[in-house]
């Protein structure tokens, strides 16, 4: 019900658009994640944040657009920077 009824009154009202995708990452702990993403975590857009949950960290990136296109892009472009960084971890 919140993703089908909520979510999408929010954005007509705000005219914000949001985009969230998950990085899962094996064998490479937090502090180092952190290191590696320092600057892209630092500048806040796309927010990047990092959760250890069972032996793996998630890295959830979150970008808001005027429109869900570039909100896709801003997150996508995230995504594959991190995925650049991090290598065979991800």
């Amino acid at each position: 019900m919140f993703e089908k009824e909520v979510v999408p009154f929010v954005k007509q009202m705000s005219g914000v658009h949001s985009s969230v995708k998950t990085v899962n990452v094996f064998g490479m702990g937090e502090s180092l994640i952190a290191t590696a993403l320092d600057d892209m975590i630092e500048k806040n857009s796309p927010n990047i944040a990092t959760y250890a949950e069972g032996g793996k960290i998630d890295i959830c990136v979150t970008s808001f657009a005027d429109t869900q296109q570039e909100a896709d892009a801003k997150t996508d472009e995230a995504v594959e920077e991190i995925k650049r960084r991090l290598g065979d971890a991800v």
